[in-house]
């Protein structure tokens, strides 16, 4: 029920996001699932230097299509977060009502 190609657009800008900051050799994982709340979770993990965990709320200019992501998560319904990754990296994790990626 979603705009298709902005969900598919924002998909693609989090795993780019997530390979310009992974140096060569590196990792990068994407893991699209279905949460018992109704919810629908893409996650992107990579092991690079990535944005700091508070680059959402108040990072550099670099993040402002972050920040775009989260707000129009959110205005469907979802959220985006950031998070440092286990072992280094960065985390992030969008999440939509699943009717809006059906």
């Amino acid at each position: 029920k979603g705009d298709k190609g902005r969900l598919t657009q924002a998909m693609v800008n989090l795993v780019t996001n997530a390979c310009k900051f992974t140096p060569p050799g590196g990792h990068v994982s994407v893991c699209l699932r279905r949460e018992a709340d109704g919810m629908a979770a893409l996650t992107v993990r990579d092991d690079g230097v990535g944005p700091g965990a508070d680059a959402l709320a108040q990072g550099p200019k670099s993040c402002h299509g972050l920040r775009l992501l989260r707000e129009r998560a959110r205005f469907l319904g979802g959220d985006l977060v950031l998070k440092a990754a286990d072992g280094g990296g960065a985390m992030l994790q969008m999440t939509l009502p699943r009717e809006q990626v059906a």
